[in-house]
């Protein structure tokens, strides 16, 4: 499983496995870290996560558009 993750303030997006994705967040509690990347899609290959932010980043111009 690979999950997208998406950053407001970076404008970035992350493809990470679970494992990654629950250690960074564990790393953060232990630490009392913070991060603003949040999940935003779950795929079952990496390649369905890279169309996946494909059409998301076209999604996020589109409303940079309209305001």
């Amino acid at each position: 499983m690979y999950f997208v993750e998406y950053s407001n303030t970076q404008k970035c997006f992350h493809i990470n496995d679970i494992e990654t994705m629950i250690e960074q967040n564990r790393k953060n509690a232990l630490e009392n870290g913070s991060s603003d990347y949040f999940c935003i899609g779950m795929y079952f290959t990496y390649e369905q996560a890279e169309e996946f932010i494909k059409k998301f980043k076209k999604r996020l111009e589109e409303r940079k558009e309209r305001c």
